[in-house]
Order: structure tokens, then sequence, then C-alpha cells
């Protein structure tokens, strides 16, 4: 059983549907963009992706299927407008012969007629670029997915190697001071203990010669040793600046790989898949519309234009007054018909391709 063609009401619904679809499908490619250019961004931090590429390339060949479908409405309305000139063209009997030879171009190629570029070669399903866009997608989520879940453990691990190192700089540094901290300790007290020799020695006139010569010595031995720290304190110095500089690094560093590893973890994986999932139900959806869209009224266009073909070639053939009044019989049928005509050629033009734009 044969499929009611659409009325004019109906056909205008399909029509705003496809159109609210592919508006839709447009705006999801594109404020979906930053989420896929946050995954290659995360992602940079241990491995090199390039899904926003990926996302974008969709993106292109989405478009261009688009562009072309508009095209192919354009040419469709054209097409629509051009069968209804040849309607009144048919009021001459002269031109009849090449009327039938535009209205053959309708349903197969025809060298002489002008038809022959225009509703045999418009292009409007593209199954197998919608099926491709489709499958790409898909690829790509379940890529996103895979590379997402396998970096989630290297940046915590990225995370605990730096702490581990900062903790062990930190022991490194305190252990410096520590011992800078003794050692100044130390000099302070060799210095009191010169400066108690030397009052020693001047107070103590009456001493013995060779006790004073072993006072003298031992202050001398002291002087020495505090004359010597200056430098190994200097090296004990640098050595810390040395290990605050990296600890300062490390920490900053660090800081870094928590905000790198925070961002992952709100990197919201469902929500991002389920977002290429609806997209991917879309295209199914849209592609189905301009399948029914246009085969429906290239359809249609092809049966009215062959049931009046049909009836011209019996009354050129031979102009008995039965062909003639089937030809003015189906000519007044493709009549009527042809507001409704129009109004479908007006909404592919104004509620679809316009609306592109």
């Amino acid at each position: 059983m044969a499929t009611a063609f659409p009325t004019v009401s109906t056909f205008a619904t399909k029509v705003a549907e496809l159109t609210d679809t592919a508006i839709h499908l447009r705006r999801a490619l594109l404020d979906n963009q930053p989420k896929i250019r946050q995954i290659d961004f995360v992602l940079g931090a241990v491995s090199s992706s390039s899904f926003l590429q990926e996302w974008e390339t969709c993106a292109e060949d989405y478009h261009g299927i688009l562009e072309s479908s508009e095209g192919a409405a354009i040419k469709l309305a054209a097409t629509i407008e051009y069968y209804l000139s040849l309607l009144d063209e048919t009021n001459d009997p002269a031109e009849i012969e090449d009327t039938i030879e535009e209205l053959k171009g309708f349903r197969q190629a025809s060298q002489n007629s002008a038809m022959n570029s225009k509703l045999p070669q418009i292009r409007f399903e593209h199954t197998a670029q919608w099926d491709a866009l489709v499958i790409r997608l898909g690829n790509l989520a379940g890529t996103v997915t895979n590379a997402v879940a396998t970096v989630g453990p290297q940046l915590q691990n990225d995370v605990n190697v730096k702490e581990s190192r900062i903790s062990s700089l930190e022991k490194e540094l305190q252990m410096y001071r520590k011992r800078e901290e003794s050692e100044a300790t130390l000099a302070q007290a060799q210095s009191f203990v010169a400066d108690a020799w030397g009052t020693v020695g001047k107070s103590n006139s009456g001493w013995q010669y060779d006790t004073r010569a072993r006072n003298a010595g031992a202050k001398r031995q002291t002087r020495a040793s505090y004359t010597e720290r200056p430098e190994t304190q200097q090296c004990s110095r640098q050595e810390e600046a040395r290990i605050d500089g990296e600890l300062t690094r490390e920490r900053a560093s660090l800081k870094q790989a928590v905000v790198t590893l925070r961002e992952h973890e709100e990197l919201d994986l469902k929500r991002i898949i389920s977002v290429i999932v609806e997209i991917q139900m879309r295209l199914t959806t849209q592609s189905g519309l301009l399948r029914d869209v246009f085969s429906d009224v290239t359809c249609k266009l092809t049966n009215d234009s062959k049931n009046y073909l049909s009836a011209l070639l019996k009354v050129h053939g031979n102009p008995t007054p039965s062909n003639q009044l089937d030809c003015r019989n189906a000519k007044q049928r493709a009549m009527s018909s042809s507001v409704v005509w129009q109004k479908r050629a007006q909404n592919l033009v104004d509620g679809y391709a316009k609306r592109m734009k």
C-alpha cells in the first residue's frame, strides 16, 4: 500500500523538525568544543592527544553535509518552479514537443532536456557520509574514555612522586639548618674560650713559663679553628640555598600537578560521552528526516510529471478527441496542485535553506 503524500501542513512540520535538529546539532558541536579542548589540555600533562582536532574534523564533515543539503533544497525548489512553468507552456500546441522532452528529464537523463541537470542529479541522502560520521563520533567517544581512564592513575602518581621529593628535600634542608645552628653554637663557645684565655694570661702574670706557653698554644689553636669555620659555613649556606631553590621549584610543580589532577577529576566524562551519544542519535534522526522530506517531494514530483507526460505523449502521437480530453484533464489536475507545489518550494527555501545560514 502506497504511503500517502504529506499535506502542506505535515510537510511544513517535517521541514521545521529537520531544521530544528540541524540547528541543535550545529550548536552542540560548537558548544562542546571547549570540553574536548579541556580533555586535550588535561591529558597533555602526561601524553599527547588530538581529540579537539578529531572533533573539529567531525564538525567540518557535518557542516559539509549540511551545506550540500541546503543546496539540494534550493535546487529542488527551483526544479518545482521549473515544472510549474512547463504547465503554462503547453497552452501552445507547437511547444508540446519541447515540453515532452523537458518532462522526460524528471524520470531519466535526457540529452535534450534542461531538467537533466535538475531533479535526477540532486543529491540529498548522503547515507554513507551520515553513517561514517556517526561511526567516527563513536570511535572518538571510545578513545576519549580509554585515555581519560588511563591518565588518571598517572596524574595521581605524579602528585605522589612530587610530594615524596618535597618531603625528602625538606628533611635535607632541616638537617643542614640544624648543623648550621650547632656550628654557630660551637663557634660562639670557642670564641668565649679564646677570650677567657686572654683574660687569664693578663691577670696571672705570676704563673710559670710552661703554663703560659701551654695557654698561649691553646689560645692560638682555638683562634685558628674559629678562623677556618667561615669557609665551612659558606659551603653549608650554598648547599642550603640550592636545596631551598629546588624546593621552591618542586612546590610550584606540585601545585600545578594537583590542579591538573583536580581538573581530570572534574572532566565529567559521563556527561561528555552522553553528549556524543545524543549527537549520534540526532544525526541519525536528521538523516532520516532529510530522506523523508526530499524523497517524498522528488517521488511525488516524478509521479506527477510522469502522469502529465503520459497524457502529452498520447495527444501528441494521436490527437483524438478522447486523448485531447485526457490531456486537458491531466493538465487541470496538475494546475490544481500548483499552489501546493509552490508552498512546498517556498518551505524548502525559507523553512530550511535560509534558516541554516
